[in-house]
């Protein structure tokens, strides 16, 4: 059962000759559609002003304004309802804000009887949403040698409901032997978000780390969103080609004929792509022995 509360407050002023009534309303963010919301005939103490005999000729209506969609008046009894539900956390209406308000005026008649009733409805957040990740996914490349300590942004979370209820911390959950997790604030009053190096890191052992970080929001229990970055680790040429042997005899006969092949040697490098391509030649000190 959806709990709604209502706080009542009834101003009465002069306003060339008329009585200006203003009440204040509260409701928590989705209420169902049709959910009573206040009695506007009781709360403006009309019965205490006009004659019961003419009572039941009272008409009330909303006069049409910004958001009065979301609600409707019984145009006899005066009694306002939601017409459907509302989003606090939507774009157009109170996205991140702290505080929620549709404000609206209620007319009553007819002309003998007639003023303007100006209604407040202050619309609570409950945490609806989670602090979640625009990318649930996010890839990074690294070079091999890069040093430790090194840091680079990765994407934060965003929660679209008030800010008590907004992001409010970040958690290392995968990947913690080879990051750190860094937040700081930023000049817009928001957090960033750094992975830190923290150690060496060596293409040819291991090409790719994955980290996940989790973002909390302010409810209680907290509702969490998770992101998953994959760490590519780029190869630098830090290795050098090594023969299969340290050394190479061959025995060659004085009559050998020219371009016969003598022996096969073989060297492999444990670098990537290029950088692993081995090309063999003599070098310059056996290029002049044989020259």
């Amino acid at each position: 059962m959806w709990n709604i509360f209502c706080v009542l407050c009834l101003t009465l002023g002069t306003i060339r000759g008329q009585t200006e009534r203003r009440l204040e309303y509260t409701i928590y963010e989705e209420t169902p559609r049709n959910t009573f919301v206040a009695d506007i005939r009781k709360n403006a103490k009309l019965d205490e002003i006009i004659p019961s005999e003419d009572l039941d000729s009272l008409k009330f209506s909303i006069l049409p304004g910004q958001h009065t969609e979301f609600f409707s008046m019984g145009s006899k009894d005066g009694v306002l309802r939601t017409a459907q539900r509302i989003d606090r956390d939507d774009q157009s209406l109170c996205y991140q804000k702290v505080y929620c308000q549709i404000k609206f005026d209620v007319t009553v008649q007819p002309r003998e009887y007639f003023q303007i009733i100006k209604v407040t409805v202050n619309i609570t957040d409950i945490n609806d949403n989670l602090s979640n990740f625009h990318e649930s996914h996010f890839s990074r490349s690294i070079a091999e040698n890069t040093n430790p300590s090194a840091s680079f942004t990765i994407p934060t979370a965003d929660d679209p409901d008030s800010p008590r209820f907004g992001v409010k911390r970040y958690e290392l959950l995968e990947g913690a032997p080879v990051f750190d997790l860094k937040v700081t604030d930023s000049s817009d009053g928001s957090l960033d978000l750094h992975l830190v190096l923290k150690q060496t890191v060596d293409r040819e052992v291991r090409d790719q780390y994955r980290v996940k970080v989790a973002a909390y929001d302010g409810g209680v229990p907290a509702k969490m969103g998770i992101l998953t970055s994959d760490i590519i680790i780029l190869d630098v040429n830090d290795n050098h080609p090594i023969f299969s042997n340290e050394t190479y005899t061959v025995v060659v006969p004085e009559n050998v004929a020219p371009n016969q092949a003598v022996i096969r040697v073989q060297a492999t490098d444990k670098d990537f792509g290029p950088n692993g391509q081995v090309v063999y030649d003599f070098s310059a000190k056996t290029q002049h022995s044989f020259g």
